[in-house]
């Protein structure tokens, strides 16, 4: 059997075909609904709601005692993105409601407060631990929901996955802390009379700048996704094809909120759901959000190990008889695996009359017939294979000499898969080795009847 480090030798170059992208998207489709990514999306919006508090805390403390940041710099922090800003105005609007928590509960009060604190005490430190376990609901999530795509290539790493968590945490703070440095220098830089006089002379490049600055979480978001497909997927995906994944990601989120704001009048969802509405619109985002990355995770995996879920499904492709209108349509887009045709090391061609192999000879290959008609000889009885069967796996799968003869009828194409690579295939799809007993329970009834 084979481990990850040999299956992501399938990552390399693959031809692009209109028949390989579409035999991707399906994949990636079929497996993002079996393994009810949906749900694990709205575990990890769940996670980020129960996690943001504490989040932000751990920012707050650290902006604003190490890094110095003072409140208009956070208040732009928060107003740069238009969910976070409309969640912290709801938030506002319900802590209004009690004179007594609205007097305190203000940027310039928390900032103040914060910087107050000159000491730590017992009570602060069990506090700092309880946010710090709280925090973790929401990258545990998000690791949990790596786990349940990639679980048939990684093997459990309950004390890695700990760390995994934890690094995410501290990513995710030192990401929004340089993001607060970033807004601070900028905001300085601005406010300086050289600088004052340049932007007056050049209003363009002013505006280039902050919308520089607009994006700047978009590229921050990018980063971390990569990592987490990088390192959190288990399966070390090379870092371009995770960047390219990542990039995925980012653009279709990002087309997605400005879709969501250009259909979606925020004012108007003010009025009907009052304080509750940017909670809800965050929750939103962050749900959206999880669905797009486990699509782009999920088609990762795809892209990973392509070769050997291309051969399972070639390997219980349809037969021709079987007329429906799935059954048709899955035989037309999977009879046809450009991908693996385009390797020298899965194809050969025999010219007609050629013998694949003869009875007697050994079994470690099975055959996946890509074009023309083999005749299969067995001592009893004659039967022929057409484009799009399986044939040989008998004797591979029990390690036996051939007990019939392959030969070509016409000139044929095939796909020659090795026998380490067909038990990877069982171990894969529980429908490839269903098929795989049904055939060797046929093999062993021919052979009692031939005697």
């Amino acid at each position: 059997m084979k481990g990850v480090n040999d299956y992501t030798k399938e990552e390399g170059h693959k031809k692009l075909t209109f028949a390989t992208i579409c035999q991707s998207l399906y994949l990636t489709s079929t497996f993002y609904f079996e393994n009810d990514m949906i749900s694990y999306a709205s575990t990890c919006a769940f996670g980020f709601l129960f996690s943001f508090i504490p989040v932000v805390m751990m920012i707050l403390v650290i902006s604003i005692r190490i890094l110095g940041a003072n409140a208009d710099t956070i208040a732009a922090m928060i107003s740069s993105n238009t969910a976070i800003d409309t969640f912290f105005k709801s938030v506002n609007t319900i802590i209004k409601t009690n004179p007594a928590i609205s007097d305190n509960f203000t940027i310039e009060k928390t900032t103040e407060s914060i910087k107050s604190i000159s000491s730590i005490t017992n009570f602060e430190i069990i506090i700092a631990i309880a946010i710090i376990l709280m925090a973790r609901r929401f990258f545990s999530s998000v690791m949990v929901s790596l786990s349940k795509v990639f679980r048939k290539e990684i093997k459990p790493r309950p004390v890695i996955q700990q760390f995994l968590t934890l690094g995410g945490e501290a990513l995710l703070i030192i990401a929004v802390c340089a993001l607060l440095v970033a807004i601070t220098a900028f905001k300085t830089l601005v406010k300086l009379p050289l600088l004052q006089t340049f932007v007056s002379a050049h209003p363009s490049i002013f505006t280039s700048l902050s919308q520089a600055v607009s994006v700047f979480p978009y590229v921050l978001l990018f980063f971390a996704v990569t990592i987490c497909y990088r390192i959190g997927s288990g399966t070390r995906p090379r870092i371009e094809i995770a960047a390219a994944s990542s990039c995925g990601t980012t653009l279709t989120f990002f087309a997605f909120q400005k879709l969501m704001y250009l259909f979606i009048n925020v004012n108007k969802y003010n009025i009907i759901y009052g304080a509750l509405s940017g909670i809800i619109v965050l929750l939103m985002e962050v749900f959206f959000f999880f669905l797009i990355f486990l699509f782009f995770a999920q088609f990762l995996f795809v892209y990973q190990f392509f070769d050997t879920l291309i051969l399972s499904q070639l390997y219980i492709l349809p037969q021709r008889d079987d007329t429906s209108f799935l059954a048709s349509l899955k035989r037309l887009l999977f009879i046809r695996p450009d991908a693996l045709l385009h390797k020298e090391v899965y194809v050969k061609t025999f010219e007609r009359g050629e013998y694949l192999y003869k009875e007697g000879e050994s079994g470690d290959t099975a055959y996946y017939l890509a074009r023309g008609t083999v005749a299969i000889s067995r001592p009893n009885n004659i039967s022929y294979i057409e484009r799009g069967g399986f044939f040989g796996e008998e004797a591979c799968l029990l390690d036996k000499t051939r007990h019939e003869s392959a030969r070509a009828l016409t000139e044929i194409r095939v796909l020659i898969i090795p026998q380490e690579k067909f038990f990877a295939l069982l171990d894969r799809n529980p429908l490839v080795s269903r098929k795989a007993l049904s055939k060797i329970s046929r093999y062993f009834s021919d052979a009692l009847q031939s005697k």
